[in-house]
């Protein structure tokens, strides 16, 4: 499972997060790689702010074509040298952590 985490800090200031979970049954319950429960404050970190890039977070995964065992995972952030305008970014293959 794969959620963003927001602390109520939007733009520049935002700590929005994206974080995730396993679990072996697929209603839960599912925990970080600590074993600490995502309904109890777990979460592993998936994408995080690192300067330019601000409070990632707010994404959607799109599958691979059939037999190309390729996912891509948008989602937005804010920008920190352009004012904090908010952009559009990807990653590949994130399921593989």
């Amino acid at each position: 499972m794969v959620i963003a985490k927001l602390d109520g800090h939007y733009g520049i200031q935002s700590t929005y997060r994206v974080v995730y979970g396993r679990s072996t049954n697929p209603r839960g319950p599912f925990v970080d790689k600590a074993g600490t429960d995502m309904l109890n404050g777990g979460g592993s970190e998936l994408i995080v702010t690192h300067f330019p890039m601000i409070g990632p977070g707010n994404g959607f995964v799109y599958k691979g074509q059939p037999g190309e065992n390729r996912d891509i995972y948008a989602y937005h952030y804010y920008d920190g040298l352009n004012g904090g305008h908010a952009r559009l970014s990807t990653i590949c293959n994130f399921f593989t952590l």
